[in-house]
């Protein structure tokens, strides 16, 4: 619960916090509070809570409240006010304009509210209850003004105990809208889905993600819920702003899909690329919060986790043709959009040239820039598990074209970077904190922790690997390094690069990483760049010296080394 004590709440507050489970946030304004209760319901998918003064004090929380009410943010509004007493005379408090007109908040949270109430001594557990569940309902914002002398009183009549739920769907509704969805779908050969954010705002991307395993479907997001379903999930079209959409193939497949379903979007100029959207929404299905449309047919009561569940029975018995498996994403291109390494396209086939050096940093330099600290080529070879952040499909992140897959996930840090034939169980083990020791030399680019696949695979083949026990001198790109050394270790058979940077202050000690690389060649290269920033470093004294670097490449056992 987050908010700012003032006089004519304090009494409330005094209250709450005798209830348990209930944390106080303090902020430092009101406005604060709003921005943080709305953040708090976002995240956790959950009710949030604001509590501010009468007066000065929730008229500085409005333009929060406006938000959450444009973007379907479930926030209570609880506002303590003066007395009853005191409001029924008139009297002229500080707070107010001084008319004796204490309901100006309130019509002010009228405009931005789906229900209010201010408790009287009678009936409060009722109005509260309403509006809670109005609020979570709607997923809206209501408005609570409890007054001084109300806020101490009992509960003068008995409450049901249970929690507030969603109000569930009527049945007839339902009914009557499954059976005109099995007659829409019946003959359509894909199905496309437009998710929007109000599909956050109920906590139901499982079940997008479940309709985007079902053949024939393909999933397009607005930008409001790009996080809904994966981009390296096969069924992804990415994001769609209509005219301003990365992608053109994106918008050519939604304006012009054959069935499209809109889930829980929302329509405004940004959502549409200024209004630029060449579907007619009127005549798709649009799955909303408490209700459902199959063209002009509209069947309020049903709501969204009933409709999808719906829609996820009428899509997996109807015979949709599936994706072609050669395909690796819906549209055929996307990391090469963004500037990803090792696409098949660069950005000149995009209409934008490469920047120059001294060029002016502008955003179609800075953003394709991040995308390559992001995005990693990834080795020939098939991929063999799934994303680590799309645990329900196979991961393919290449470029969308008709030519069959040969690389798997560009995630530097996903289990899936990997040839067929390297251990998952390896690549996740290898890319923990826990089992890598720290040295002065740092990785700008090493990721986070990451879940990924522990399903074992066989080891790569041996003659993948240099001979065991043995040394191999590679050549130095920049000549900078005193030698880097390829070996196998004698009990693991792993190979081991070690990458000596310099010597000249004598011995130093040694810095271990384990890490799991697409091909043995790669570790090397890797090696040498993780070695030269210690020399930089603050702490490359004569006491701690150039550290030389190991990585361990591709196995079924990787071990810590020194």
């Amino acid at each position: 619960m987050f908010g700012l004590p003032g006089d004519f709440n304090l009494t409330l507050l005094d209250q709450m916090l005798t209830v348990e489970d209930v944390e106080w946030v303090g902020t430092t304004n009101e406005l604060n509070a709003s921005y943080a209760a709305d953040a708090y319901a976002r995240v956790g998918r959950r009710l949030g809570a604001v509590v501010t003064t009468f007066g000065v004090g929730e008229l500085s929380a409005i333009n929060g409240l406006a938000g959450s009410y444009a973007e379907d943010v479930p926030v209570v509004h609880i506002v303590g006010m003066p007395s009853t007493s005191a409001m029924e005379r008139g009297l002229p408090l500080h707070h107010t304009v001084l008319d004796g007109d204490f309901e100006r908040g309130a019509r002010v949270a009228r405009e931005f509210t789906v229900a209010q109430a201010v408790l009287g001594r009678t009936g409060a557990a009722t109005d509260i209850d309403r509006v809670l569940t109005a609020v979570l309902t709607a997923s809206k914002p209501g408005f609570l003004g409890i007054p001084l002398d109300v806020a101490a009183l009992p509960v003068a009549q008995e409450v049901d105990p249970a929690p507030l739920t969603l109000t569930g769907s009527r049945p007839d509704a339902l009914a009557a809208f499954e059976k005109a969805l099995r007659s829409h779908v019946d003959g359509a050969a894909t199905a496309t889905l437009l998710a929007g954010p109000r599909i956050h705002r109920r906590g139901l991307e499982h079940l997008v993600r479940a309709l985007a395993d079902l053949p024939g479907v393909q999933v397009a997001s607005q930008s409001g819920s790009k996080a809904i379903l994966d981009e390296c999930h096969p069924a992804s079209l990415g994001t769609y702003l209509a005219a301003t959409s990365v992608d053109a193939a994106t918008r050519d497949l939604v304006d012009g899909a054959e069935l499209l379903i809109m889930v829980g979007t929302v329509t405004s100029d940004f959502t549409t690329g200024f209004f630029s959207n060449r579907y007619v929404a009127e005549e798709a299905v649009e799955l909303g919060l408490d209700s459902a449309r199959i063209g002009y047919a509209h069947y309020p009561g049903v709501m969204l986790h009933d409709a999808l569940a719906a829609l996820h029975r009428v899509l997996e018995a109807a015979q949709l043709q599936p994706r072609d498996p050669h395909v690796t994403t819906a549209t055929g291109r996307r990391p090469e959009a963004y500037g990803v390494p090792g696409a098949d396209t660069g950005p000149e086939a995009h209409g934008t040239a490469a920047p120059e050096p001294d060029a002016p940093l502008d955003h179609a330099a800075l953003w394709p820039a991040i995308q390559q600290w992001i995005w990693e080529p990834a080795s020939p070879g098939p991929t063999t598990g799934p994303c680590c952040s799309s645990a329900t499909a196979p991961c393919s992140s290449q470029p969308r074209s008709s030519a069959p897959s040969t690389s798997g996930c560009r995630r530097p840090w996903c289990s899936c970077w990997r040839t067929a034939g390297t251990p998952s169980s390896a690549a996740s083990r290898a890319r923990t904190p826990s089992t890598r020791t720290s040295s002065p030399a740092t990785d700008p680019r090493t990721p986070p922790a990451h879940r990924c696949s522990s399903s074992r695979a066989a080891p790569p083949p041996a003659s993948t690997l240099p001979p065991k026990g043995t040394a191999v001198s590679l050549p130095l790109p920049d000549l900078t390094h005193e030698r880097v050394v390829l070996t196998a270790g004698r009990r693991s058979g792993l190979p081991i690069a070690v990458a000596l940077h310099s010597s000249a202050l004598g011995p130093a000690p040694g810095g271990c990483r384990l890490w799991t690389y697409p091909r043995w060649e790669d570790a090397w290269p890797a090696c040498s760049l993780l070695t030269a920033p210690s020399c930089w470093s603050p702490t490359s004294t004569p006491s701690s010296r150039p550290l030389p670097q190991s990585s361990v490449l591709p196995g079924s056992r990787p071990t810590r080394h020194s």
